[in-house]
């Protein structure tokens, strides 16, 4: 049975590949892009299964509307997988504009915190869900960002770490997704295979991709693992 799944930022490589992987698997695709003028760039994600939607990422209505207007068109939201994509210029933190850190904090924190709010609540109703915080920075080989997207993406990290625990007694699986691997198509590939033979039955792990070993190697956030 064909499942609905949310994925967001399919403007991103990642997303993309994303949004085909689960198309190829027969599940019907919900995908998010920011900006109308990109809507012409997924041609090849043509198929009856795939819906295009538009979110602004800063805009609590928006969130809202994106998920009723999923639930009147499907009745439902089986997943949903949230990407935390940011590529942020490599400045200093002196030398990062204000409205550059405002549309950082809009954009990745508040309009994270948006939708989630909106995913929850509706899996909360149905009672169960499948929510995958994916947090990939193929830019990133040293490990060391720049300081305001580490502070990006360490807030999405913590949140990430703060679902596992507060949502560990509800039927729903929540686990995080990383990577810094520069191939999105086989991170994709990793993600669909992990939700499909683990996603959906444990909750609070982190599964990390690590494509110069070939292996894949998930770790426990031991303080948040939900048994199953």
């Amino acid at each position: 049975m064909s499942r609905t799944i949310l994925i967001t930022d399919i403007d991103t490589p990642l997303g993309f590949d994303l949004s085909k992987t689960f198309l190829e698997q027969g599940d019907r695709v919900v995908g998010t892009v920011t900006a109308p003028d990109k809507e012409s760039n997924f041609k090849a994600l043509n198929s009856s299964s795939f819906t295009l939607r538009r979110w602004q990422r800063s805009s609590s209505i928006s969130a809202k509307n994106l998920l009723l207007s999923i639930v009147n068109d499907f009745n439902n939201l089986d997943e949903a997988l949230l990407l935390q994509p940011p590529s942020l210029p490599a400045k200093l933190l002196h030398e990062v504009t204000t409205a550059e850190i405002e549309q950082g904090v809009d954009c990745w924190i508040k309009g994270n915190l948006f939708l989630l709010k909106e995913i929850l609540e509706l899996f909360n109703r149905s009672g169960n869900g499948v929510l995958a915080m994916i947090n990939y920075s193929p830019h990133d080989s040293t490990g060391i960002l720049p300081p305001l997207e580490s502070a990006l993406r360490g807030s999405f990290q913590a949140l990430a770490k703060s679902l596992f625990s507060s949502y560990s007694r509800e039927n729903l699986y929540i686990n995080g997704f990383e990577s810094n691997t520069v191939q999105s198509s086989d991170f994709a590939d990793f993600i669909q295979q992990t939700l499909r033979d683990r996603g959906r039955r444990v909750s609070g792990r982190w599964f990390r991709f690590q494509a110069k070993s070939g292996l894949f190697s998930p770790f426990r956030i031991a303080s948040f693992n939900r048994l199953s």
